[in-house]
């Protein structure tokens, strides 16, 4: 290029691209906004609230994970563990009325109105008490003080979920009021509805590009993190990166004979071999690398969705066997800080049929006195643990059988608040 010219923007391109190859990246925090397309996308996609990625050295002593600063906190995890035991014994609440396939939204609903610290909070008005005007959190918490506190049993009592059931297009416009919908696909838009009202409470937008969409009370009770890791085979670089999930989607097919079996499935390493190598940035060009997920701090309440439904319409129908009790340590990562990785189940939800656009929806909840109960739209009656634990399960709710204070964020200046 003779001297007089000016550098190309080709040549720039390829300068700041050796650059930033040649200069190891820092820890960055990134806010993913969600969209209505993004419903259409793949779990992790859907949930992914921030993305923490670091390149890490190639002894991988060290990960470079960093949770929020506690001093920026919307709700503190001391507010979620005083409330994860129930204040007191109650009676099991009551059903609801189907208003014409709302089976879907009626086993999500009790499900979450069962999920002791979310249901606590609610019972306290803790959100209410904070908004400036009604949002989908403050019909929610209106909606678990009348079950909860309305006395009724076997279809006695009942009563319609007609508030939140006129709010569906508001919660995704793809939900329509009388037709069979996704029990899963709902519970996760009706989950984002509560954080982002959690967020407009906290004087956020669900756009805000800090992370303080992680330490809404949402996230403080199903937020959990993963980490993905991808390793260069041929000079052992490692690539690693933190998401943020608030349930987990579990794959399944006929090698897969209990959650444990399917946890080890989604927590497997892959290879990326062929067609589908790796660029190292070390290396420079396309490499053979593994990848493993894997989890890196659990919620309070870990939420297992089992993928029975195919693109196609069809049905995964297999029996998949759980337990009452779930153990989490062998999934998680080596570098971690969690001392209690024991869960305990308390809702299962069940689809009866054999497509996504038919068949039925209902669920068993643990009830604060620690009895089971089916709740079958108006119906409620109790069950013993040996039936719970024999349904074909497509939703799985475990709660962490203890709460312990979880370490310091280094980025920490001072106490949470509440």
């Amino acid at each position: 290029m003779p001297p007089s010219a000016a550098i190309s923007e080709e040549y720039v391109r390829r300068l700041s691209t050796l650059s930033r190859q040649l200069i190891p990246r820092p820890v960055v925090f990134q806010l993913a906004v969600k969209s209505e397309n993004a419903f259409n996308a793949s779990f992790e996609e859907k949930v992914r609230v921030h993305v923490n990625e670091t390149s890490g050295d190639p002894q991988g002593k060290r990960d470079g994970f960093v949770l929020p600063a506690a001093y920026k906190h919307l709700c503190s995890h001391d507010v979620v563990a005083g409330a994860a035991e129930w204040s007191k014994v109650r009676r099991p609440g009551v059903g609801l009325y189907n208003l014409g396939n709302t089976c879907f939204l009626n086993s999500v609903l009790q499900c979450l109105t069962y999920t002791t610290p979310l249901a606590e909070l609610a019972l306290q008005k803790r959100h209410t008490r904070r908004a400036r005007t009604e949002d989908m959190y403050t019909v929610f918490e209106r909606h678990v003080a009348r079950v909860l506190n309305k006395k009724g049993g076997g279809g006695m009592g009942s009563f319609s979920p007609s508030q939140i059931v006129s709010k569906l297009r508001g919660i995704s416009r793809t939900f329509q009021v009388g037709r069979q919908e996704d029990a899963h696909e709902f519970l996760r838009t009706f989950v984002d509805s509560l954080q982002k009202a959690s967020l407009r409470v906290g004087g956020k937008s669900d756009n805000d590009l800090s992370r303080i969409a992680e330490t809404t009370v949402v996230h403080q009770i199903f937020g959990g993190y993963v980490q993905s890791q991808v390793k260069c085979r041929k000079c052992n670089f490692s690539s690693t990166r933190f998401d943020a999930c608030l349930d987990v989607s579990l794959e399944l097919n006929n090698a897969v004979a209990n959650v444990a079996s399917a946890l080890k499935l989604h927590t497997v390493v892959e290879s990326l071999d062929r067609d589908n190598r790796w660029h190292c940035t070390v290396c420079r060009k396309l490499v053979p690398a593994t990848k493993r997920l894997q989890f890196r701090k659990l919620p309070t309440v870990l939420i297992l969705h089992l993928k029975r439904f195919s693109p196609f319409g069809g049905k995964f129908s297999k029996a998949i066997k759980y337990n009452l009790t779930l153990d989490m340590k062998p999934f998680m990562t080596d570098v971690n800080e969690e001392i209690d990785c024991e869960f305990s189940l308390y809702g299962v939800l069940v689809h009866s049929g054999h497509s996504t656009n038919s068949g039925h929806y209902y669920c068993f909840v643990k009830a604060p006195s620690g009895a089971w109960y089916e709740m079958n739209d108006s119906d409620v009656h109790q069950v013993g643990a040996k039936t719970v634990l024999q349904q074909q399960a497509y939703i799985l709710f475990y709660q962490k059988s203890k709460l312990s204070k979880p370490p310091v964020s280094v980025t920490s200046a001072s106490p949470s608040s509440s």
